[in-house]
């Protein structure tokens, strides 16, 4: 039987508990490919979007690569969902307040859109929390600023922040590599590879090629990471280099200090032990 909208909500309500497994959560990856796919453009389908379930519209705007104009789309289709779906003002404040700050990164959107945030659809200690954190972390933006969103595939230059906890970063000592989501220069895929270096025992931070390369491309960047007391964002690497296959450039001691002192109590680098990573990166020609 074909998938179609209704039964892929279905599959997801049932595999979200916990108890499920086996088939139902196969049947619940299909129905999350099938929702990405036919959901691709939400712009061209807002009001059918209108009529799914929480967790669909949560496999639909959670994912990396949504490709929206702004942030601002984002924020008003899920205020429109919710309005559709929960009619009730306190169910729907309830909604929104749970999940919310899961589909919509509050941090890029436009200021016209923080300044008008605080409405009924939601509660106002939760909306002046919001607001106060994005404008904490707000970086002025232009039109090619991809920010965890893939707004566009085919950017000569992009900007892309890269968020690390405390306990993901010790994971990376244990052997584990971090990658962040995919985003594009032209029309070839990257990601930002977070690594600790043994030979060094350093936190590393690479520009990885995700395919393929389609031809060789010069790519000029600059990593930069929040740090205290300043709590902005400073320079650690720029420079340029060509790629001409999967390998990675970066950096392999980004912070020019030993793992301990990286990780330690007092580091500059964690703020609320969360470590704010940004990349940007243009294209040469």
């Amino acid at each position: 039987m074909p998938m179609t909208p209704k039964s892929a909500t279905i599959y997801l309500e049932i595999a979200s508990h916990d108890l499920v497994k086996g088939d139902i959560q196969s049947l619940a990856n299909a129905a999350k490919e099938f929702l990405i796919t036919r959901y691709n453009d939400v712009m061209k389908c807002q009001d059918d979007l209108c009529i799914l379930t929480l967790p669909a519209i949560e496999v639909i705007f959670g994912r990396e690569g949504l490709q929206v104009p702004s942030e601002d789309h984002v924020y008003d289709m899920v205020v429109k969902w919710a309005q559709e779906q929960f009619p009730d003002l306190e169910e729907r404040r309830a909604v929104l307040g749970s999940c919310i700050t899961r589909l919509v990164h509050f941090s890029v959107l436009s200021s016209e859109k923080l300044d008008i945030l605080a409405c009924d659809d939601l509660d106002s200690d939760f909306s002046n929390g919001v607001v106060k954190e994005a404008l904490f972390f707000k970086v002025e933006s232009s039109k090619e600023i991809l920010n965890r969103r893939s707004i566009k595939r085919d950017y000569t230059r992009c900007i892309y922040y890269f968020d690390l906890s405390l306990d993901q970063c010790k994971r990376l000592r244990r052997g584990e590599n971090l990658d962040s989501g995919r985003f594009y220069l032209g029309k070839q895929p990257f990601c930002l590879h977070a690594v600790h270096r043994s030979t060094e025992s350093s936190f590393g931070l690479f520009l990885q090629p995700k395919d393929r390369l389609l031809k060789e491309i010069t790519i000029k960047y600059t990593f930069s990471a929040m740090q205290k007391p300043e709590i902005d964002f400073m320079n650690k690497i720029k420079t340029e280099r060509k790629f001409t296959d999967l390998s990675g450039w970066g950096k392999a001691n980004l912070f020019d200090m030993p793992w301990e002192s990286f990780v330690a109590k007092d580091s500059p680098y964690f703020i609320d032990e969360v470590l704010h990573l940004r990349a940007e990166a243009t294209i040469i020609e």
